[in-house]
């Protein structure tokens, strides 16, 4: 909805709020395949720090183009925001309490071939 209320605006600048949500969206589709599939935590922390300052970015870019609507995209944004600090924090608990997840994930054998 917070993007929506920017791309709706004709009269401020879009493109770079709008590009800064879309790097945070393209950021968090990243996430679970390189946290979960690639068994990834360092590098899946990387991404999730990239988040959540796309995020920030993101937020403070769209009710600086919205001043009509900058305490609804505040209030939108808000809880994702949170959301994505809380989750960091997680991710990087998790990195650190299994230093070698990289190292496991390489020696896991392959899954058999079906036929």
């Amino acid at each position: 909805v917070a993007s929506w209320l920017v791309w709706k605006n004709k009269d401020g600048e879009r493109r770079l709020p709008l590009a800064l949500y879309g790097v945070q969206l393209l950021l968090n589709l990243a996430w679970q395949p390189l946290f979960f599939n690639l068994k990834r935590p360092d590098v899946a922390l990387v991404d999730s720090t990239a988040m959540l300052g796309m995020a920030a970015a993101a937020t403070v870019k769209m009710a600086q183009s919205t001043p009509d609507h900058k305490a609804a995209i505040a209030g939108l944004m808000s809880p994702y925001i949170g959301w994505v600090g809380y989750a960091t924090a997680l991710n990087y608990r998790i990195w650190k309490d299994n230093p070698n997840a990289h190292k496991i994930a390489a020696d896991e054998p392959a899954p058999p071939k079906t036929a």
